[in-house]
């Protein structure tokens, strides 16, 4: 197993993405990628295969330099902005004060997905993680 955090913007993180699984061998199954999804709310984990992009460049970005949409992923809920904060200074800020705790247990829940993964499987995950 391997963690990888690229140290290129999230936009061009298929990059380093390609450039590490080439390197090392990786099939695109083995693949997990964490990400944020503002269409989740806050607290809620998803964990997928294959799928859209959802409007998030990162995961565009990954698309493109993998040549597939054959990764899984675990999608961390961040809900929405408020009433008219710009998308993107939403997600690049620290998260509200009053929904710091929901992060915490949120976070909680996308490590015990990525467990499941490693340990179980994408289906096990899914199962398991999905139906809440």
């Amino acid at each position: 197993m391997l963690l990888l955090c690229p140290q290129t913007f999230m936009n061009l993180s298929g990059k380093s993405v390609k450039m590490c699984a080439e390197t090392l061998g990786i099939r695109t199954e083995g693949i997990l990628v964490v990400h944020d999804d503002l269409d989740l709310p806050l607290g809620r984990v998803k964990v997928a295969k294959n799928g859209g992009d959802g409007g998030h460049k990162g995961i565009q970005s990954l698309f493109e330099c993998l040549g597939t949409r054959g990764f899984s992923r675990v999608k961390i809920g961040i809900g929405r902005p408020n009433q008219g904060e710009p998308i993107h200074e939403f997600v690049l800020s620290p998260f509200y004060r009053e929904d710091r705790a929901a992060v915490e247990t949120t976070l909680q829940k996308a490590v015990h997905a990525c467990e499941i993964f490693v340990s179980e499987g994408i289906e096990a995950a899914m199962n398991q993680m999905n139906r809440q």
